[in-house]
């Protein structure tokens, strides 16, 4: 197993979603996090599959409320993307996009390549 790979044990929803938040705040002291590093990701797979979309909607939903998020992670937005209930991936680029109030010409260009994706019959 890979060092930076920890397990979490938890019961509950809630006490998953707080074992996560932990682990994301202790970092290692030798390195920083940065965009690049694979410090970032997050892969929680809950309790044999079951349960894994509410526990990291639950650590969105603090880290999204500034006075729930540990101290150092604070962001301005949060975005938690379950895909599961996603129809193809144009649609979800066209959430995302939303979300972000990207401008109206990222939006045309989902929608060109949406149509171009049906023309061609890919998903």
């Amino acid at each position: 197993m890979c060092p930076c790979l920890q397990v979490i044990q938890a019961d509950t929803i809630e006490a998953a979603a707080e074992r996560i938040l932990i682990e994301l705040n202790a970092g290692d002291t030798n390195t920083e996090r940065t965009i690049n590093t694979r410090d970032n990701v997050i892969y929680f797979d809950g309790w044999d599959g079951l349960g894994a979309s509410a526990v990291l909607r639950a650590v969105c939903q603090r880290l999204a409320t500034a006075s729930e998020a540990p101290a150092g992670l604070q962001f301005d937005q949060v975005i938690n993307i379950d895909c599961s209930k996603w129809v193809n991936r144009r649609a979800m680029q066209r959430v995302i996009a939303e979300q972000l109030e990207l401008p109206a010409e990222v939006i045309d260009i989902i929608d060109r390549r949406d149509e171009e994706d049906d023309y061609r019959g890919q998903d």
